[in-house]
């Protein structure tokens, strides 16, 4: 195979300074923007595999004050996850004894604790 001489950098003579190029990048720049949640449960994955999705959901329930909705998501990630030890279960019963107090639930805000310093020891 024969190959025929010349630059290969013959075809780049119309070249675009790079801060031109650039500035079309950041005109044309649109930030993606996330639909608004205005219920919890919209978060909530319908597959099951997806459990931490409830974990989302019970913060946002947290987030907008409700309570009772964000101990019954808290309760049903704890139900289904798997996990014995971990931040994600330390942050989801740390959760749940807020959620127990702002309720003036303190009994089980106290059992809730309990579980969470015995957890913790075994981490």
């Amino acid at each position: 195979m024969e190959l025929s001489p010349g630059d290969i950098f013959d075809a780049e003579t119309d070249t675009v300074p790079e801060n031109v190029t650039a500035e079309l990048q950041r005109q044309s720049y649109s930030p993606r923007q996330c639909e608004l949640v205005t219920e919890s449960g919209d978060l909530v994955s319908s597959d099951p595999e997806q459990f931490y999705s409830l974990k989302l959901a019970g913060d946002h329930a947290y987030l907008v004050r409700d309570y009772n909705k964000a101990v019954e998501l808290y309760e049903k990630y704890l139900r289904a996850s798997t996990a014995e030890t971990g931040g994600t279960l330390r942050d989801v019963l740390d959760s749940l004894v807020r959620c127990h107090l702002a309720l003036k639930d303190f009994d089980e805000a106290d059992a809730v604790c309990r579980k969470l310093i015995h957890d913790s020891v075994s981490f």
